[in-house]
């Protein structure tokens, strides 16, 4: 299989997950770490401007930094990129609560 189309099935897969992602944890009532806090409230302001809301933990950090890469070219929907600081802020505030299977908790 090319690389091209190794890359395209990723794509797909990442898609196919977050929308099964998004059925789970989707919605305005999703309870986030940290709430409160500014990385919160930047995560949940950024984050709904295109589509609904996903927990940090719903996902691993690979899983992540692929979406968390298209954040640098403005967006299908029409969003100007996400300036380089909140990125890195956003990228934090994720990577410290993402799903690390194994992990112990606490």
């Amino acid at each position: 299989m090319s690389g091209g189309r190794i890359i395209a099935l990723n794509l797909a897969l990442i898609g196919a997950a977050l929308i099964v992602v998004s059925s789970l944890a989707a919605g305005c009532g999703v309870k986030l770490p940290e709430e409160g806090s500014p990385q919160a409230l930047l995560y949940r302001e950024r984050c709904t401007e295109c589509h609904d809301i996903f927990r940090p933990g719903a996902m691993t950090p690979k899983m992540w930094e692929t979406i968390l890469g298209g954040l640098d070219g403005e967006s299908r929907r029409g969003h100007p990129a996400v300036p380089w600081a909140e990125r890195q802020a956003l990228l934090e505030y994720i990577m410290r609560h993402a799903h690390r299977p194994g992990a112990s908790k606490g």
